[in-house]
């Protein structure tokens, strides 16, 4: 993946001419510097990208894992967003890019002298021609970070589906184990009600029990065995 960032950056530099959408203005006033006679351009309302996710509502997970996902977009994202800074201010300091003198000039640029570009210059039909290659590149490329960002958002949408799926399940196993355990609680409150009965039983037999062999009849039951005893009489 490293080789093809790095591809990439090399495609990239290729490029006369690209824009940032996140810096719609600016691209166009660089195409302007670039192409004068260019004309306005703009987007109806009506046809503006508008996401339906609201970038708060994604969890902290979740953008982790689009952050491990897209890491070398981002790279090559921020490579770009510098790079089209640098040619910006370049063009807006008054001095046409060294890397422009190609594009304007063709291959024979040593003789073309350094400063501002003048504004009776016009390109060359070749020249409008590359332009509307570089803008047909920059349209392919739109339309597919588009696709992959429609993609990217159905995704979205499927792990948050899952995740909230995920703890509807979690809620219902704590739910179950909750009543089990309430069950649970009832059935040892029972054995220790019992328990506490046969306890209170227990201790009235024995009371009971001291009362009688205390008791006189006991006494001379016992006298009277004794003594039946002697004669070997049951």
């Amino acid at each position: 993946m490293e080789e093809h960032l790095k591809s990439a950056k090399e495609n990239l530099n290729t490029f006369d001419f690209f824009g940032i959408t996140e810096n719609f203005m600016e691209s166009l006033e660089l195409l302007r510097l670039m192409v004068p006679d260019f004309l306005d351009y703009g987007i109806a309302r009506e046809k503006e990208n508008r996401s339906r996710i609201v970038v708060d509502e994604v969890t902290q997970h979740v953008r982790g894992i689009i952050a491990e996902q897209v890491k070398y977009d981002q790279q090559l994202y921020e490579y770009a967003c510098q790079l089209f800074k640098e040619r910006l201010q370049e063009w807006r300091s008054g001095s046409m890019p060294v890397y422009a003198y190609k594009w304007f000039a063709g291959e024979n640029t040593g003789d073309r002298p350094q400063g501002s570009r003048s504004s009776k210059q016009q390109p060359s039909q070749e020249e409008y021609q590359a332009l509307r290659l570089s803008l047909s590149r920059l349209e392919i490329e739109n339309k597919r970070i588009q696709s992959e960002s429609e993609q990217l958002r159905e995704q979205l949408q499927q792990i948050e589906v899952m995740h909230l799926q995920a703890s509807e399940a979690n809620q219902k196993a704590l739910e179950v184990q909750q009543a089990r355990s309430m069950e649970a609680e009832a059935v040892n409150g029972m054995v220790r009600a019992q328990l506490a009965h046969l306890e209170a039983s227990h201790i009235q037999l024995r009371q009971v029990y001291s009362h009688i062999v205390e008791s006189r009849s006991w006494r001379l039951m016992q006298a009277l065995q004794s003594v039946l005893a002697r004669f070997h009489i049951k």
